[in-house]
């Protein structure tokens, strides 16, 4: 990249596992706008949107909160579980890509305002071009830049990886938290050679393939590309598959269609400089934006069959501006699409049991209509019968006199009156008549009724031979 000076900027989106990417469509309303940037589903029903919001003047909105935003998925408002500041939570790990090729040292519009011309400069014994008294290379100015960018990063979280190029790539140093190490790096480049500025690109993404946080690749130039084995077709193809939106600054005399495309195709941004100068105040522009991303999660409502095709919008109200993203559109992943067929196949298990409950409550009720007669006189044939031994000996009635607690879950406790012997018996009948426990009493007593499944049962005691009137006890469980 020669004469010019470009500045890429990869922000990969988290690594939050499988993410649907989606192009940052962007509308405006009143003063400011929002970049949809990815939608993650790794968590589903629980979706994660990361997203970036900016005044009209391109500096970022800071504090959002729940209260401020609404998200329509398919027009039906969903819950707001949660939203952050990534830059405050999350690692950046920031790739810078340094062209110190031998452009780098030339700035035409500088020299002219110097009262010099590029081809009337003196040649020093080693070949080298003299250059005049008050002349800062480009390089230097870069350098300078980026040195101040990697100051505004906490490095208690972030990372930085460097890849210097020219003809070809070098002076690389992977992704760490040591700033002496990143700036001799830096300091040290020479220019050189000519332009390699696609496989410098694609040499930065693999040293942040992979990495842990948000992901972002600085790449500084000063030309076209004329030495790379990589196209650009490739290059933009390589940040795509890594969901990495591209930040390009162009220096100079640039392509600017050719780095808007880059920008553009990946969801990432352009920005144009005249002069060197000007890109203390870029760098700080990246910086800023790099610490604006919010990371959003909501509750998806449709778990429809079928329906995997969403629409998506997230809006913002907040100190009197209104803003509205683009309507975005995502396809639900497979593992979304699992999680719903299993909740389907759940909610219809769940019906299949209702509905077998009630026509199992159903036919007992029918049954207990149809058995209520025979009970009623086996009951009454019972009663009959200690009526007629009890009038005919004449003794004392027994009775139970406590049933407690009544309802109850498992035991009761009983006590009986007017028995005239130590030792009797206690019988339980259902209310049908048929009798379903049978145990040795004294005048005190506890019966587990555990067994028995929910209803009313009748206690009935027999000391000698005498017996009790019939009681009443309901198990409820």
């Amino acid at each position: 990249m020669k004469k010019f000076l470009h500045i890429v900027l990869f922000l990969p989106l988290i690594g939050l596992g499988q993410s649907k990417k989606i192009q940052a469509g962007i509308s405006t309303k009143d003063s400011a706008k929002l970049s949809i940037l990815g939608v993650y589903q790794d968590d589903f029903p629980n979706i994660s949107v990361v997203f970036r919001a900016e005044k009209k003047n391109g500096n970022p909105v800071f504090g959002l909160s729940k209260k401020d935003l609404t998200v329509l998925e398919n027009e039906e408002e969903c819950q707001v579980i949660s939203i952050q500041e990534l830059s405050k939570q999350k690692p950046i790990n920031i790739g810078i890509v340094l062209d110190h090729s031998g452009s780098m040292d030339y700035d035409e519009g500088q020299l002219q305002r110097l009262g010099y011309d590029i081809f009337d400069l003196p040649i020093d014994a080693q070949g080298l071009i003299e250059f005049p008294k008050g002349y800062v290379k480009p390089i230097t100015l870069a350098k300078s830049a980026l040195l101040e960018f990697v100051e505004s990063f906490n490095f208690k979280k972030d990372n930085i990886s460097v890849v210097g190029f020219s003809s070809k790539v070098d002076r690389t140093i992977g992704l760490t938290n040591n700033v002496g190490k990143i700036k001799r790096n830096i300091r040290t480049m020479k220019t050189d050679g000519s332009t390699a500025f696609y496989d410098a690109i694609i040499a930065g993404l693999k040293q942040l393939n992979g990495a842990d946080g948000m992901n972002v690749i600085v790449a500084l130039t000063d030309g076209n590309d004329n030495s790379s084995y990589a196209s650009l077709v490739q290059t933009i193809k390589e940040a795509k598959q890594m969901d990495i939106p591209v930040y390009v600054v162009g220096l100079g005399d640039v392509n600017r269609s050719m780095l808007s495309q880059i920008a553009t195709e990946t969801g990432g941004q352009f920005f144009y400089a005249n002069s060197a100068k000007s890109l203390n105040a870029i760098y700080e522009k990246i910086s800023e934006k790099l610490q604006s991303f919010y990371d959003l999660v909501y509750l998806s409502p449709n778990l429809s069959m079928g329906s995997w095709d969403r629409s998506l919008e997230i809006s913002f109200v907040k100190e009197g501006q209104n803003t509205v993203s683009e309507i975005e559109n995502f396809t639900i992943d497979s593992m979304a699409i699992a999680y719903i067929k299993q909740k389907n196949l759940e909610a219809k298990q769940r019906e299949e049991a209702a509905r077998t409950e009630a026509e199992q409550a159903e036919e007992a009720q029918e049954n207990a209509i149809r058995n209520n007669g025979i009970g009623i006189a086996a009951l009454l044939v019972v009663g009959g019968i200690i009526f007629y031994f009890s009038r005919k000996k004449s003794k004392p009635q027994l009775s139970i006199t406590k049933v407690y607690p009544n309802p109850t879950a498992n035991n009761v406790s009983i006590e009986i009156q007017n028995n005239r012997a130590m030792e009797g018996k206690l019988y339980v009948f259902d209310m049908q008549g048929n009798q379903v426990l049978l145990q040795d009493i004294g005048s005190k007593a506890e019966i587990n009724l555990s067994a028995l499944s929910n209803g009313t049962y009748l206690l009935r005691a027999s000391f000698d031979d005498c017996q009790s009137e019939s009681i009443r006890v309901v198990v409820q469980k």
